[in-house]
């Protein structure tokens, strides 16, 4: 329960804290999002990954090899 709370505490900051940076940030530059400001919530990081290694793994995960 405290947890949630604690949680639910740092949502709020987390959006004031967003209005505030995004309210004097420079206007040529990408706004910022509460997860930026939000110590519990963790970016997802996009890894870029080509086709090839898309199909190699899912390909090494579908198929299984006879020995």
């Amino acid at each position: 329960m405290a947890e949630g709370r604690r949680r639910e505490n740092w949502d709020h900051t987390a959006s004031v804290l967003c209005l505030t940076a995004n309210v004097n940030r420079d206007p040529k530059k990408a706004a910022f999002r509460p997860v930026d400001f939000h110590p519990f919530m963790q970016r997802m990081e996009k890894k870029k990954v080509s086709k090839d290694e898309q199909f190699n793994e899912l390909k090494s995960f579908f198929v299984k090899r006879k020995k």
